[in-house]
Order: structure tokens, then C-alpha cells, then sequence
């Protein structure tokens, strides 16, 4: 099985938590258009997903669903989104796009461990509009997690300083490709941080 959700119309409005764990196959959790339907998610958690490539994967030309003829105009994100943990998954190289990183208005909790192969935490479409900035995206951001991210070189997308404006906690371990300042760049009142570990 390399995908969780299939490329058929689906809709799952009510859907607060998903944790997908141990499936050795899994390549993508579910196709855009399914993502776009999401709009109640809160939880989500990802772990043991040795193959997997991409939350989201491409739908089949044409296709077109009800999630996504319901939500044409609506952001392709998760609006209620707070919580986001992945662990173990050895073939990932980024989380979301950058285009799905600028909705996520709720984010409280990002933590990304064991993940050998991720480069960027919101990477960049092959010729997509990235815009000019990050002003919006993780604005709620309390508590950040990055453990055991040996090939991870960017947080990804734009160069805002007040990308995490209500960052509290704050911990970095065995990063060893990420720039200090680049991090603090992304905490304006860094020195507010209850909680610094950076050990590379």
C-alpha cells in the first residue's frame, strides 16, 4: 500500500486526530484534494514510515473531488491544525510545501525526530510562487522540537524575522547542518525562550 487515503473523492469533515504509525510501505499519507477536506484536523502524527516520500501526493490528472470543489476558494491548509509530531520516517526529505505552511494559523507544536533524510521542514514547489515572505506562517508556534536531523539545512521558505513570534520552548539536537543564525533570526525575543537546547 503507498498511500493510506486513495485517489478516489473522499471527504472527512469531522476528522480531529490522525496518527499513522508502522506501515512499511506507505509512500504519502493522501492526495491534495483529500487534504483540502481536512479543514477540522488538530492532531496529526506520523511515525515507523520507512518509505515515506510526502504527506501529500499528487491527485490523477483531472481528478476532481467534492473536497475539493467544496473548498476551491478556501486555504489549502489545515485551519485548526495545532499539533504535528513525526518520528522515523527515513525517507522524507520535507514536511509540507511552503504553500500549505502559510495556513496553518493554530500550529502550537511542531516536533521532528529521527528523520536522516529531511533537508527542510516547509520546502519549496518546483516551480511554484513561494511569495516574498513568512509573516504568517507559525505564528501561534509555542513549543519546536528538531532531534536527529542530520541532512536538515533550513526551516524553509522566506526570510521573516517574526516567523515564531510566541515561540516558549525551543530545543535543536544533533542538527549539525543547521545554522544558529538562522534559527535565531526566526526569535525575535529569543531571550524570552524558557527552554534553548542547541547541540550540535
Amino acid at each position: 500500500m503507498k498511500q493510506i487515503i486513495s485517489d478516489q473523492p473522499i471527504c472527512l469533515p469531522k476528522l480531529e486526530t490522525l496518527w499513522v504509525t508502522n506501515c512499511r510501505e506507505l509512500e504519502y499519507i493522501f492526495p491534495i484534494s483529500v487534504a483540502r477536506g481536512l479543514q477540522q484536523l488538530e492532531r496529526l502524527g506520523l511515525g515507523d514510515l520507512p518509505r515515506l516520500k510526502k504527506v501529500f501526493g499528487q491527485n490523477r490528472e483531472g481528478e476532481v473531488g467534492d473536497c475539493e470543489i467544496e473548498s476551491h476558494h478556501q486555504p489549502t491548509g489545515f485551519p485548526k491544525l495545532k499539533t504535528i509530531e513525526v518520528v522515523n520516517c527515513g525517507n522524507l526529505e520535507y514536511l509540507f510545501p511552503i504553500s500549505i505552511a502559510r495556513d496553518l494559523p493554530q500550529l502550537e507544536s511542531l516536533s521532528l525526530k529521527d528523520l536522516p533524510q529531511l533537508k527542510q521542514v516547509f520546502g519549496h514547489e518546483e516551480g511554484g510562487d513561494d511569495g516574498d515572505g513568512n509573516n504568517s506562517v507559525l505564528s501561534k508556534l509555542r513549543n519546536l522540537r528538531l532531534k536527529n536531523l542530520p541532512e536538515l539545512v533550513s526551516l524553509g521558505g522566506g526570510n521573516s524575522s517574526s516567523v515564531w513570534p510566541s515561540l516558549e520552548r525551543l530545543e535543536v539536537v544533533n542538527c549539525p547542518k543547521v545554522k544558529l543564525a538562522d534559527v535565531e533570526a526566526n526569535v525575535p525575543a529569543l531571550q524570552k525562550v524558557d527552554k534553548k537546547e542547541i547541540k550540535n
